[in-house]
C-alpha cells in the first residue's frame, strides 16, 4: 500500500481515532491488519521495542517486521500458527525463545 514511498515522512491521523480502514486493510496503533484481524501485514511504526501480537492474529505476514530494528522483543498469542518468510529480516540479531514455547523454534525466526 504504501511500499516505496522513501520520501513519506509523516501521516497525520486525528487524534481521536485510532483505527483507520483503507481498502478493506485496518490500521491501528501503527499496525497493518487484514480487515478480520487475523493477520499482521505490516509493521508501520512500532513506537517501542516491545510488541505484543494480538489475540486473533493468526498469520504474521511475509516482512511484516522488516527493517524493524527497533524491535528487541515480541511475543506471540497462542492464536499465531503461521509467521510468513522474513518476517523479521533486518531486526532481530539476538532472538530467543522460551522453553514453552512449542510452535517455533529459534532456529525458523
Amino acid at each position: 500500500m504504501l511500499d516505496g514511498c522513501i520520501n513519506l515522512k509523516k501521516i497525520r491521523m486525528l487524534s481521536d481515532n485510532s483505527t483507520y480502514t483503507i481498502e478493506g486493510k485496518i490500521f491501528q496503533n501503527g499496525m497493518l491488519f487484514n480487515e478480520s484481524k487475523s493477520e499482521l501485514i505490516r509493521c508501520c511504526y512500532l513506537g517501542s521495542s516491545n510488541y505484543i501480537v494480538p489475540n486473533g492474529v493468526k498469520k504474521v505476514g511475509d516482512y511484516a517486521f522488516t527493517g524493524c530494528n527497533q524491535l528487541e522483543s515480541i511475543t506471540f498469542s497462542d492464536d499465531v500458527i503461521m509467521v510468513g518468510k522474513y518476517a523479521f529480516q533486518n531486526c532481530i540479531y539476538n532472538h530467543r525463545t522460551t522453553k514453552t514455547n512449542q510452535k517455533y523454534p529459534s532456529v525458523n525466526l
